[in-house]
């Protein structure tokens, strides 16, 4: 019998054979060759035996004898197989993965070229699978020509091209509305086609809030109808957004969502409802409660449709409305829970069913999540759900959400102040260290993940900013290297003055300078080079550059854009003062060591130093009378009454050293001088009396203790220079209480015993020297390092000093 005939009888039989029988017939005794059995094999699919058809294909495939690279037919037949073998039970994730697979055959079979005759249900069958797995564009594309190619299903590919355009990202209403046309054309179409219809007119009238016409159009569809379940779906969800819609009235907006949770009822309990509508319904009625604030009853419905089919798009967006919901109550551990059980069923992001959340919202509503449990400092959970979190989506989202914890976990720990003890206190700044690393090792693994990324350089410097606040300098400035090299030019400067602070903070001045001065020579007007400026000062200072440093900030000062209120502006007025009080000191210094010869040298000097320290009283005191609030402000006092005190020294040192002046003149300069001593006694009492207050107001800080004991000195040395001996005995035997047994004493009663003798009264000078004897043998040892910091000498020295001080006359 010819082969055509063996075919033709094969088919003939194929409804009297069963599935054994027939497959036997056909590779055992047909005789048919390849492409025979695969056009048999499409015949098949014709007629919806795609077992029988899949099966032959894979064992033409086992025996060797296609080439998958060049056979259309086989492509084909494995596809549409794969295809109508799940096209039952779409809305499982397995069955979108064997929809998947079936997608790659046909687009194999279309670049060869669909089988001749097929290529119109190549194209439905193609775009049907990328279209049950959400490729929009490419389903439309595939879906276009099936209705010239394929007439019997192109009522199908039209109502598949109309959702794919309303369900893309963004929605084209434009090309659905002309497809609805083209659908609507069609002659003689069932009643179900005509139901189908209807329910994409109403869902055009949903969107464009056109409720009437929705409502006018769902119940024209017959109950009998399989589409009239979808249909009152439909009607409750119409209702459901209009609801939320604030053009609304609240009376009408109140009706509505009631007559919405009575319909999804009704779908729900009716035997009609298919299983994944009466699943629609269910999380559409959750919707619904939690709209009306019945967030418990909300919370119960959304956590049914949850557990009932974890993988649905329902159970994905119930879950996400769970926590949300859990989030508004504080149950941060429940959310967790949730959501690590929602991102564990999402499995594959290509398969992601978006029909109620897209993916893009459904990352935003997971990170909104993680970062009100961050804002209420929820930072383990949410460590917990960034690792969850890489469960379903690419690894940067966790990493990115961790990163951006721990930097805030390190800034809650950074600005809290416990009252803790000494151990306590080092625990915790090891604990606030360790995050800002924690941070700074997961903004570095972001940067590594977006390496191609225009936000690259960006990560890069938040690794650097945690990396030096946890002390790590050398890989910060290892990472602004990189920084430099990849970052756009105008946000550079941020990363010179970076590496210039870090190694100023390691003591590197002049090498903190390069980036510095590069900053301010490449971007002289950019906001950063004023604090450019300023480290590249204090640079400058610590290595004795110091007219320099002085015309740097004097640059800043007088710069308009620069606001008084900015914190550059402050840093800069202390600094100057500082500064200029600096260069006053090291001149009059260089004058107390110039020799005798050197005398014009030496007045000018001392005039010099003169004039900064009345600059630098007038920098200081412009910034203590500015600025009250701030840490500095007790130390910038103190350097205004130290310099009323050594200005001093120039109209004496002048007056005396100069044997040609006259004596009006000579009057003038003691006059001067004591103007300015009384001004840093003024100046010494008011600093101590106003820190003493606040200590009584306990306010009062550590750091300030130095400065109270270095007032109490200031006030009793100024007396003494004053030459008011009965007034500085009072003000040293003062120190000398205060600092009972202390190194500090000791320089308090040497001083006491000078002024006795300046009075004249030597045995009580002597008396106060024995008594410092007696003083110095009960400071106890753990004070030996106090004698060289805060006395002119160490305790053997004093032994000595005290012998000798005994034997003046």
């Amino acid at each position: 019998m010819p082969k055509k005939k063996i075919l033709v009888a094969a088919i003939a039989g194929a409804t009297l054979l069963g599935f054994g029988a027939l497959f036997t017939f056909i590779v055992g005794g047909s005789g048919l060759g390849t492409q025979e059995q695969l056009a048999f094999a499409m015949k098949l699919l014709d007629e919806g035996r795609w077992d029988v058809a899949g099966r032959l294909a894979r064992d033409l495939e086992s025996q060797g004898l296609i080439d998958p690279e060049q056979d259309a037919a086989w492509h084909y037949v494995q596809g549409v197989s794969k295809l109508q073998s799940v096209e039952q039970q779409l809305e499982t994730l397995p069955n979108r993965e064997v929809l998947w697979q079936a997608a790659e055959h046909l687009e194999r079979a279309e670049t060869i070229g669909f089988p001749l005759g097929f290529q119109g249900k190549g194209h439905y069958y193609l775009g049907f699978c990328y279209f049950h797995t959400y490729r929009w564009d490419k389903a439309i594309e595939q879906l276009d020509p099936v209705a010239g190619a394929w007439p019997l299903r192109r009522s199908d590919a039209l109502r598949m091209s109309f959702a794919a355009n309303l369900n893309k990202t963004p929605s084209d209403q434009a090309a659905a509305n002309e497809i609805l046309v083209k659908w609507e054309a069609i002659p003689g179409m069932s009643d179900r086609e005509h139901a189908q219809i209807s329910l994409a007119r109403a869902r055009l009238a949903t969107i464009k809030s056109e409720y009437v016409r929705c409502e006018e159009e769902l119940l024209s569809i017959a109950p009998e109808l399989p589409e009239y379940s979808e249909a009152l779906i439909a009607r409750g969800f119409w209702r459901l957004q209009a609801a939320a819609d604030p053009t609304q009235s609240a009376k009408y907006r109140e009706s509505v969502s009631r007559e919405a949770g009575s319909i999804f009822r009704t779908a729900i309990v009716s035997a009609e409802t298919a299983s994944p509508l009466r699943q629609q319904a269910a999380y559409l009625s959750g919707r619904n409660l939690r709209q009306q604030g019945r967030l418990k009853d909300a919370l119960s419905t959304f956590s049914g449709v949850r557990q009932s089919n974890p993988r649905s798009a329902e159970a994905i967006a119930s879950g996400i409305e769970e926590a949300e919901i859990m989030l508004e109550s504080r149950s941060s551990e429940e959310v967790v829970s949730t959501l690590h059980h929602v991102l564990r069923n999402i499995d594959d992001l290509k398969l992601y069913d978006a029909s109620w959340i897209p993916l893009d919202e459904l990352r935003v509503r997971l990170l909104r999540i993680g970062r009100e449990l961050r804002d209420a400092h929820e930072y383990e959970k949410v460590i917990q759900l960034a690792d969850h979190l890489a469960l379903a989506f690419p690894l940067s989202e966790s990493v990115r959400l961790q990163a951006e914890t721990y930097d805030s976990w390190a800034q809650t720990l950074a600005e809290a102040t416990p009252l803790l003890t000494i151990e306590q206190q080092a625990a915790h700044r090891q604990q606030t260290k360790q995050m800002y690393l924690n941070a700074a090792n997961h903004w570095e693994q972001l940067a590594g993940l977006e390496l191609r990324s225009a936000e690259y350089p960006e990560l890069i410097w938040n690794t650097i900013v945690n990396l030096q606040q946890a002390g790590e300098l050398p890989r910060a400035n290892k990472l602004l290297a990189e920084y430099l090299r990849s970052e756009e030019r105008l946000k550079r400067p941020r990363g010179f003055l970076a590496l210039g602070s870090n190694r100023m903070n390691a003591g590197e001045w002049q090498a903190a300078l390069e980036p510095l001065e590069r900053c301010l020579i490449e971007y002289p007007t950019n906001p950063v080079s004023y604090e450019a400026r300023l480290l590249a000062a204090k640079a400058k200072r610590e290595l004795n550059e110091l007219d320099e440093a002085v015309e740097l900030l004097r640059s800043n000062m007088g710069d308009f854009q620069l606001a008084p209120k900015s914190q550059v502006w402050q840093d800069s007025l202390f600094e100057l003062g500082q500064t200029i009080f600096r260069r006053g000191d090291q001149l009059l210094l260089e004058t107390q060591l110039a020799s005798s010869t050197d005398a014009p040298e030496v007045k000018e000097k001392l005039e010099r130093s003169h004039n900064d320290f009345v600059e630098a009283v007038r920098s200081l005191g412009e910034a203590a009378s500015r600025f009250p609030d701030d840490p500095r402000y007790y130390e910038t006092r103190y350097l205004v009454a130290r310099a009323h005190r050594l200005a001093a020294q120039m109209p004496e040192t002048l007056a005396n050293s100069d044997s040609t002046i006259v004596e009006s003149a000579k009057r003038e300069l003691m006059q001067q001088r004591r103007l300015l001593l009384e001004q840093a006694l003024a100046d010494f009492r008011a600093l101590h009396q106003s820190i003493n207050d606040k200590e009584a107001a306990s306010s009062f800080n550590d750091r300030n203790l130095p400065i109270l004991r270095n007032c109490y000195f200031g006030e009793a040395d100024t007396l003494f220079d004053l030459g008011r001996w009965e007034d500085a005995i009072s003000a040293y035997r003062n120190v000398a209480s205060r600092f009972l047994n202390r190194p500090e004493s000791l320089e308090a009663l040497a001083q006491m015993s000078i002024c006795h003798r300046k009075l004249g009264r030597e045995f009580e000078a002597k008396k106060t020297l024995a008594q410092a004897e007696q003083v110095l043998k009960r400071i106890p040892p753990e004070y030996d390092s106090h004698f060289v910091d805060f006395t002119r000498a160490d305790r053997g020295q004093w032994q000595n000093l005290l012998g000798l001080m005994k034997t003046w006359d």
